[in-house]
């Protein structure tokens, strides 16, 4: 973004500012200061009623919030996401600016032990079921007020419509939702096309389909928490019109609760509207002035129950600044701590069977010798469900839990990609290398080693299908030899485990005519003392033809009941 463009929009805002801290003094010399403190003094210590019901909301939306998480809320305290509801609940009172910067600071200051698209996700989950809550809400609101009040045939057609165009919305919502409509990625990859947005959202893609598939996840998989934390939702917004009733009650206007619930739904609307003034100030008290107007109240009683709801979000943005300064101090002490273990690795480690991954191993999946799934071999080819390629890096993120690099031509890596995040279960953290099948080998492998460090490394063919505890084997050997292989009838099946010491002594003194698996198997050969372990022909099998299709889907039917990893029983 330029900098006139930004000068531009501080302009714009700062000018909107203006004019509805206008407009606010406007409405009050209108309806009389005397009158308005008049109101506001009926409250007495009510008011410290309304501030208490306020916090009870906030506790009840970061319980709905904690609901989202789904196996990762291990990583962080309650008390803390209360503290980072507030904080960012303070910072949208400066509109959809700082609305925008509230949710990204709940993401970022969730902390690394909780994996990025997770937090993404619950984040987005969170904000979008009180969204649809409050659309919810704003529906039964309106069809209340069409009931209660005696409206003008002109207003009263603008209510139907608006209750139609809500309701019209979260039934495509629903439906979206039902059938996992990708309507994210789907746009992220139109998106894709424009040549300024390219590169930098090409990078984004794997992060997207991962928080896309998480956010169908969560009401396909645990209905019972999606509801739960539907129902917590609602039961934030039911608190509000209790809130407009409370206030109302104290001043000893009686309105019903059908009154306040459509008191409620028309304020969600004002707000809707005045999402990009900061702190809606002006039209936020200019619109409950309309609303009481509407329900037969005088405009001043209106204005109190803005100025009241206005103080008590006063004092929890108050409550959530001091909360945004405490989570900045305790982040700048632990900055220096993190960056250590962040320059470490910069692809997120995957987990293990629901445990940390250990540092220190990279695996890398070559994939580049072939140009797509029509071609003799591809790793794009198909084997059950899923195609090869991925099959190999589920695979290997279940039985190692390490790094994993694919290695592609550059020709084909966005349709390499496309095709492996169209299944929906590529992991986000997955690293992407572009070489071409002619690349020199020791260039690689000493690209790969200046990125992973002292990273054991694990080199896999990719148009192969393997047994998974396989993997685990050479993790586990890796441990005591320099270099493992694995061999049928002395011949390569594609799997290698190298230290990072010949990992870099074969990118220095490889030979630069090197450019395949097989060949390097050959040199590791002559030159290291390699451990050889001879594996049974019935744990891997290479996909060239059809006939290579139809053996290796026997293969995996005995594989998914076959209780041993060809050398021992578990």
């Amino acid at each position: 973004m330029s900098k006139s463009t930004t000068v531009r929009q501080m302009a714009f805002r700062a000018a909107a500012a203006v004019s509805g801290i206008a407009l606010l003094a406007c409405l009050i010399w209108r309806v009389g200061p005397g009158s308005l403190l008049e109101n506001i003094s009926t409250l007495g210590w009510g008011l410290v009623l309304i501030v208490a019901l306020g916090g009870v909301a906030h506790l009840v939306k970061t319980w709905a919030w904690r609901l989202t998480f789904t196996g990762s809320k291990g990583g962080v305290s309650f008390t803390r996401m209360l503290q980072l509801r507030l904080a960012s609940e303070a910072a949208g009172q400066a509109g959809a600016l700082g609305l925008m910067f509230g949710e990204g600071l709940r993401v970022s200051a969730l902390g690394s032990k909780i994996p990025i698209d997770s937090r993404i996700s619950s984040v987005t989950l969170d904000r979008a079921m009180f969204i649809a809550s409050g659309a919810i809400v704003s529906l039964v609101g309106t069809v209340a007020a069409l009931l209660v009040i005696s409206l003008p045939h002109g207003l009263r057609l603008y209510a139907v419509l608006f209750a139609v165009i809500l309701f019209g919305l979260l039934f495509v919502v629903a439906l979206a939702m039902l059938n996992r409509w990708p309507f994210v990625s789907r746009s992220a990859r139109v998106f894709c096309r424009l040549t300024f947005l390219r590169h930098r959202l090409e990078k984004k893609l794997p992060l997207i389909y991962s928080v896309e598939k998480k956010l169908f996840d969560f009401h396909r998989y645990t209905p019972g928490l999606f509801w739960a934390s539907l129902a917590l939702n609602l039961a934030c917004h039911g608190m509000a019109v209790l809130e407009v009733y409370l206030a109302l009650w104290l001043m000893g206007v009686k309105i019903g609760f059908f009154g306040a619930l459509a008191f409620e739904a028309l304020t969600k609307l004002v707000n809707a509207v005045g999402v990009f003034t900061p702190a809606n100030v002006g039209s936020y008290e200019g619109g409950n002035m309309l609303i009481a107007k509407m329900l037969g109240l005088t405009g001043a009683v209106g204005l109190s129950v803005a100025v009241a709801r206005r103080l008590r979000a006063i004092f929890w943005a108050a409550v959530g600044g001091l909360c945004l300064f405490h989570l900045s101090k305790s982040k700048a002490h632990g900055d220096s701590g993190e960056s250590i273990s962040k320059g470490v690795a910069k692809t997120p480690q995957s987990r293990v069977d629901g445990q940390e991954a250990n540092p220190g191993f990279t695996t890398i999946i070559f994939a580049n010798a072939f140009r797509g799934a029509g071609e003799a071999g591809s790793p794009l080819t198909r084997v059950g469900e899923l195609p090869i390629l991925l099959r190999n890096i589920l695979s290997v993120q279940k039985a190692v839990g390490s790094r994993i690099i694919v290695c592609v031509d550059p020709s084909t890596r966005s349709h390499v990609q496309s095709e492996l995040m169209g299944t929906g279960r590529l992991p986000y953290s997955v690293g992407w290398l572009k070489a071409r099948s002619d690349t020199p080998l020791p260039q690689l492998l000493r690209q790969i080693a200046s990125e992973s460090g002292d990273d054991h490394m694990m080199l896999v063919e990719g148009n192969r299908v393997y047994y998974p505890a396989l993997f685990r084997q050479v993790r586990e050997w890796s441990k005591n030899s320099g270099v493992s292989t694995m061999t049928d009838n002395d011949q390569p099946i594609g799997i290698y485990a190298l230290s990072a010491d010949i990992a870099l002594d074969a990118a220095e003194h490889c030979p630069p005519e090197i450019c395949s698996l097989d060949q390097l198997h050959a040199w590791l050969i002559s030159t290291h003392s390699a451990e050889c372990k001879p594996v049974d022909e019935s744990l891997w099998q290479r996909v060239l033809t059809p006939e290579d299709r139809t053996a290796v889907g026997a293969k995996l039917d005995r594989w998914l009941v076959k209780p041993t990893d060809g050398s021992s029983r578990e």
